[in-house]
């Protein structure tokens, strides 16, 4: 901590001497504490949220929440919600090779695709099922909150560790338009995003937004010979609103994305040789160093040896929102479809090498997933400021599921291995596993919550949900040939030969799931107790019972029940000195059981030859964890045209329990199979200190106005595998600078910027993991270097 520590102290006392400025919404502050539009110029902090969906002060909520507006989102060209996570204390979102990994507060939902989601993901109420449908999420919108803790009561389906509460710009009654241009020289970054209002007469208005943006990448590949990630993305939408009376309102969007990325995952190598306790390279790291000598990388600089990758993405969401005045109260309802289709290509061993018998890498992994949601949600609130409020509602999910995980496994000759061979495997043939899985889903909840308003200063908050969440699983798992990346040459073996080669690499060969279909249910209760401490100030205690639904482990035959956790928080939110000073306090408390987990077990087939090691993938429930910690958020205006920021977060996450878990790497040498407790160890994408301070300045420069807006972020060290205390699995502390300069016309009409992030560049990860055969060995996909762009934002 001490490394960071000093530079939020520096950072604070120059913002304080008005050294550090700051700006009007745009730096990194504000991206955790952003405004929609000032209450009023005496309550420019007054922050409007739905975190409860109805509209309240974001300090009158009795719940963490991190809000983000859709302008400062904007002016600091942050694209997606991994890029708003590593400013967001406590939040962690990783894209990686199985799934994108979505951690609030040190839960998420491991590496398994078969995961239900820890961390949900709404937008304008709908719910979006799938982890990489998050890369889509951040565009044209008018705020983001991020909810910490379990979200069962007020969304229509329930999050046992947090949520991302997207709300989109709505269409406007009267004309306008935004636009915004960017490129960064560097990179060969560039965005061009453009939205326009136009109304279709008094009860009828039309929202028309479309973002067009790329780069050319960072990462060399001195294999491929491209740079990556190398983006080709386009997003854009069409929403309608219809007021036919002061009573009804009706909302409909639709969102169309498309990504076409390639070098997405281009691995560098690290930790080889390893350190001296591993005995010496293993695998195909001494191959890499006895070929290359010196001239071998391997080293976390911006250089990757690994073969072609790539990401490609489809989806399309049409939402219907209907709001129904019944005399007092309000009727909301909610009709949803979703589609995505996603193609995953990555190389598991990142190395300058083909495979076996004309296979064009050593190791690879190729995905497909066809995911079509419906859904309907349906609630019915009561007027507010009653001594009794109420919220009644039900919810329907039907989620189909198809996916296709196929691992070549081509840096051994398998198929010539004796016990192979003998049960006539081809031989000089490339092994290959293909997975193929449906699942269909279906999910019914009802909910509801009711206020007492004690008196003018106390509330009470009672909430429950039934939710039931049935799955049926489908699986076709043969082993076979072939030889092209894209695997579309795919042939089964002979099932003798299957099991043999399933045997000896340790595949799941089952053609089903052991449990094909299950049912699972689950009654959560709630309860908030807040109380008005003075006119600004209020404190609050909470209790959430949460849960995720069991399901199946897709890459193996295994199936797995729900997970449970019981959670508490206390807190305090309000402001100071004539409102010139907001704080946010939260103490919480989880307890989760029955983790589901997906780990890998290295085994060993011939502790002399470590090329013909491999990993065993096991899911299943596994584990007990403990999440606690404080949160705390500050917000001063110092002066005209001046703010503050700065928020922490401490967490303590760990396992209580954690049978069957995973050695340590060293211990896991010469070991034909090795499991072992990790109760006591620290959970992955944990840091125990994370947070971001910053300073907007505001002033006129002549006729036009100016805005300087520094900030710095950072973070402890943190796990991003399940593992056992390695820390080579582990990404080290950091602290990050950025910062924005601008100018531009008085009401922002326009206005011209330089963005420079990282500017210190400081080189981080986001994934490590353990390449196969070289134990003690890791892959790492780095984080972007030093870069600057130039934006240029035309509104009316």
């Amino acid at each position: 901590m001490k490394n960071f520590s000093s530079l939020a102290v520096i950072a604070w006392a120059l913002a304080g001497s008005g050294t550090v400025m700051a700006q009007d919404g745009a730096g990194d502050a504000d991206v955790q504490q952003a405004a929609a539009a000032p209450a009023s110029v005496d309550d420019e902090f007054s922050i409007v949220v739905t975190a409860q969906r109805r509209e309240q002060n974001l300090q009158d909520v009795p719940v963490s929440v991190a809000v983000t507006s859709g302008a400062a989102l904007e002016k600091a060209n942050i694209s997606n919600l991994e890029n708003l996570s590593v400013r967001t204390p406590g939040v962690r979102i990783a894209q990686a090779p199985a799934t994108d990994q979505m951690h609030i507060r040190g839960t998420g939902s491991g590496f398994n695709p078969g995961f239900e989601q820890s961390v949900a993901t709404f937008v304008d109420g709908v719910y979006r099922g799938r982890a990489r449908s998050s890369r889509a999420s951040l565009f044209d919108v008018e705020r983001v909150e991020v909810l910490k803790g379990p979200q069962t009561t007020y969304f229509g389906n329930n999050a046992i560790a947090g949520a991302f509460n997207i709300a989109s710009r709505k269409p406007e009654f009267d004309f306008g338009y935004n636009a915004t241009l960017l490129y960064a020289p560097a990179h060969e970054e560039y965005v061009a995003e453009a939205g326009v209002n136009v109304p279709l007469g008094d009860t009828l208005a039309a929202r028309v937004a479309g973002r067009f943006s790329g780069m050319d990448g960072y990462i060399e590949n001195t294999r491929t010979g491209d740079k990556g990630p190398h983006l080709r993305d386009f997003i854009g939408r069409v929403a309608l609103r219809w007021e036919p009376s002061d009573n009804w309102s009706t909302d409909l969007r639709v969102d169309y994305g498309r990504n076409r990325d390639t070098s997405t995952l281009s691995a560098e190598v690290t930790s080889c040789p390893p350190p001296v306790e591993f005995g010496g390279p293993r695998g195909y790291c001494a191959r890499y160093l006895g070929d290359f000598g010196a001239q071998a990388d391997t080293r976390l600089d911006y250089s990757s040896t690994a073969g072609p990758s790539l990401f490609e993405y489809d989806m399309l969401e049409i939402a219907l929102s209907n709001s129904i005045m019944l005399g007092d109260h309000e009727l909301s309802l909610i009709s949803s479809y979703f589609d995505h289709e996603v193609l995953v290509v990555t190389d598991v061993l990142p190395f300058p090498y083909d495979g076996v018998f004309g296979a064009p890498m050593a190791a690879s992994v190729l995905q497909t997933e066809d995911y079509q949601q419906y859904t309907q949600e349906i609630r019915l609130s009561s007027p507010v400021g009653q001594t009794v409020e109420y919220m009644v509602g039900a919810y329907f999910l039907r989620g189909d599921l198809d996916m296709n995980w196929n691992t070549g496994y081509w840096f051994a000759p398998f198929s010539n291995l004796p016990p192979i061979a003998a049960a006539g495997f081809p031989a000089n043939s490339p092994v290959v596993h293909a997975v193929a899985n449906e699942q269909r889903e279906t999910t019914l909840s009802a909910f509801g919550a009711l206020t007492w308003n004690v008196s003018d200063r106390l509330r009470m908050v009672l909430g429950a949900r039934y939710a039931r969440v049935k799955k049926r699983a489908d699986r076709y798992a043969p082993v076979g040939v072939a030889r092209e990346y894209l695997m579309e040459d795919f042939v089964p073996v002979s099932p003798a030969a299957q099991a043999a080669a399933a045997a000896l690499i340790g595949l799941s060969i089952d053609d089903e799931f052991i449990i094909p279909s299950r049912t699972d249910d689950k009654f959560m209760p709630s309860a908030v107790v807040q109380y008005d401490l003075s006119d600004d100030v209020m404190a609050y205690a909470s209790y959430t019972s949460g849960f995720k639904a069991g399901g199946y482990g897709f890459s193996t035959s295994d199936s797995f029940g729900p997970e449970n956790v019981d959670a508490y928080e206390i807190g305090a939110k309000g402001s100071l000195f004539d409102r010139t000073v907001n704080f946010n306090l939260a103490l919480f408390w989880s307890d989760y059981s029955n983790l589901q987990e997906a780990t890998q077990i290295l085994v060993v087939n011939d502790p002399n030859d470590p090329s013909d090691d491999a990993f065993r993938s096991i899911v299943g429930n596994s584990a007990a964890s403990r999440a606690k910690g404080v949160e705390f958020g500050l917000q001063v205006r110092a002066a005209t045209g001046v703010k503050l920021y700065g928020d922490i977060a401490y967490l303590d996450s760990k396992y209580r329990d954690y049978p069957g878990a995973p050695c340590t790497l060293i211990d896991a040498l010469n070991i034909t199979s090795c499991s072992t407790n990790m109760g006591g160890v620290r959970r992955a994408f944990s840091p125990k200190w994370s947070g971001s301070v910053g300073a907007d300045l505001t002033a006129p420069l002549g006729d036009l106005d100016f805005s300087l807006n520094p900030s710095m972020y950072f973070s402890s060290r943190y796990f991003q595998q399940v593992a056992n205390g390695d820390r080579l699995l582990s990404q080290p502390a950091y602290a990050k600078v950025d910062l924005r300069a601008a100018i531009g016309a008085p009401g922002g009409k326009w206005e011209f910027a330089v963005i420079g992030k990282n500017l210190l560049d400081r080189t981080t990860a986001s994934y490590r993991q353990v390449i196969p055969t070289a134990n003690g060995s890791i892959q790492a996909l780095a984080d972007r270097p030093r870069s600057v762009a130039f934006q240029l934002t035309l509104r009316n």
